[in-house]
């Protein structure tokens, strides 16, 4: 009986150093995962699955003295839709989101649904009412579409943790974080819009079976058979069935003083079957059926 005060002593010394040492230590830091560049087409639906990235299996624990632990994870960002009974979260590119997936020793890769220990954005994959040592995670991250997108880089960011539950105690052990690197989406649209005929500089019309040319300095009409030619200096009409002469602004058999000379007979030239001269004042009219001198001046 006298050694009783002294057996007290060294198990409750026992008791306490062993209480002390029932611990999981987080050893996984920083975890990180790696994307890809991702293209994107406005035909793909909402709830396309983009792509998958994974990790593989990274140590995040190391135990002394425990038993009775569940291993699980959870997701960090901002909820934005649940596809296929997975929660979604958005990134800093519209129209992309991503889910994150957790497996550790036992089990398969599960994505948070339904939630854990009163927390949505977790899920339990792993329980043992003995020890583990070391404890292992793997994780995988899902890309979906979750809307119309955008083009861009989404940011590097925390999307998710690893968690370990100790169910004597009702308390956690210290997360290791998971990050998401830093990866590219481009969007290419599918509806790309017709080219019209019509550019933007001077339009040419062409209503027959002929071809009509036009310079930028002003109209051409071709309404005809025949192929008519308009300069930037003046305008020439073709209305015939024939060829029309050019029209040129400087001494010729049909001249435009204040607007347009007509040619609506056979070949042009230097010769011409009608001869319309506009003059500012008023509108003569002289039909000549003979050759014109070209030379002629007014």
């Amino acid at each position: 009986m006298k050694n009783l005060p002294l057996i007290m002593l060294l198990t409750y010394s026992f008791g306490y150093t062993t209480s002390v040492f029932a611990q999981c230590i987080e050893i996984g830091g920083q975890i990180k995962v790696n994307g890809r560049d991702i293209i994107v087409t406005d035909d793909m639906p909402v709830g396309t699955l983009l792509d998958t990235f994974t990790t593989d299996s990274i140590k995040t624990y190391q135990c002394s003295n425990v038993k009775n632990m569940t291993t699980g994870g959870r997701a960090y960002g901002e909820f934005a839709t649940d596809i296929d009974g997975v929660r979604v979260y958005k990134t800093n590119i519209a129209g992309i989101g991503y889910a994150l997936g957790i497996n550790s020793m036992c089990g398969k890769m599960l994505f948070p649904s339904k939630g854990w220990i009163n927390n949505l954005d977790a899920t339990s994959t792993c329980w043992t009412s003995g020890s583990w040592n070391p404890i292992t995670h793997k994780f995988a991250i899902r890309i979906y579409k979750i809307g119309p997108t955008g083009s861009g880089e989404v940011a590097m960011r925390r999307v998710g943790a690893s968690h370990l539950f100790y169910d004597d105690t009702k308390s956690w052990a210290k997360e290791n974080l998971v990050f998401l690197n830093s990866f590219k989406v481009t969007t290419i649209g599918n509806n790309n819009s017709e080219e019209g005929n019509n550019n933007s500089g001077g339009q040419g019309s062409n209503n027959g079976g002929g071809q009509g040319n036009n310079n930028s300095g002003g109209q051409g009409s071709n309404n005809g058979g025949g192929q008519g030619n308009n300069n930037s200096s003046g305008q020439g009409r073709n209305n015939g069935g024939g060829q029309g002469g050019n029209n040129n602004w400087n001494g010729q058999d049909n001249r435009d003083r204040g607007s347009q000379g007509n040619n609506n007979g056979e070949q042009g030239g230097n010769q011409n079957n009608n001869n319309n001269s506009v003059w500012p004042n008023g509108n003569v009219n002289h039909n000549i059926n003979n050759n014109l001198d070209r030379n002629v001046h007014y």
